[in-house]
């Protein structure tokens, strides 16, 4: 009778356990992807900067200014 009594207890011990490894995967799959975000963040400036893409927008029915 001991044991069926300790089943619900056990049961959640390892549901919390298996949470806190979800939530540790996670906050590391967020990390990565932030740095990844982070490491681009500065080429839309950059490309806004290119004389082409100024052009381009510019006149955007121009097909010379295409780079194909």
């Amino acid at each position: 009778m001991a044991g069926i009594a300790a089943l619900p207890k056990l049961e959640r011990v390892f549901l919390e356990r298996a949470g806190a490894q979800g939530e540790a995967t996670l906050r590391i799959a967020v990390e990565g992807l932030d740095a990844a975000l982070d490491r681009f963040q500065p080429l839309p400036k950059l490309l806004a900067e290119r004389q082409s893409l100024i052009s381009l927008l510019k006149e955007p029915t121009n097909q010379g200014l295409y780079p194909l």
